[in-house]
């Protein structure tokens, strides 16, 4: 009996071993080949040159100011005369300084955009 066992499961194994190793075979018919096309997004970056216009420092208005309102202190007679002299002279020389110092040149800066592309 004890043989009978053994012939059984060496047979046994070797049907679960055939099992295992069957492989199905069959003729392909048609095939579709499924694409699609997906928008993919990436930044661009460009660098462009900018004019930039500084600001006036103030410092020919002020010091203008201060030249005008001596000069108008100077040239005014008495005291209420001088007074009004030197407001003169200062909004004067102010106006007249500013106009002399004028504006600075302008100044060119790389500037970098960027933007996003599909």
């Amino acid at each position: 009996m004890r043989k009978l066992n053994q012939l059984a499961m060496v047979l046994g194994g070797l049907a679960a071993t055939a099992v295992a190793m069957a492989q199905d075979v069959g003729r392909v018919i048609s095939s579709t080949p499924v694409m699609q096309q997906i928008a993919v997004s990436r930044q661009v970056c460009s660098t462009q040159q900018v004019e930039v216009q500084r600001p006036n420092s103030g410092a020919g208005a002020l010091i203008g100011a201060i030249a005008g309102a001596a000069l108008g202190n100077a040239s005014g007679g008495r005291r209420s005369d001088r007074a009004a002299a030197s407001a003169v002279g200062a909004i004067g020389g102010a106006i007249l300084g500013d106009h002399i110092e004028g504006s600075p040149e302008p100044q060119v800066r790389d500037v970098q955009r960027c933007g996003t592309q599909t």
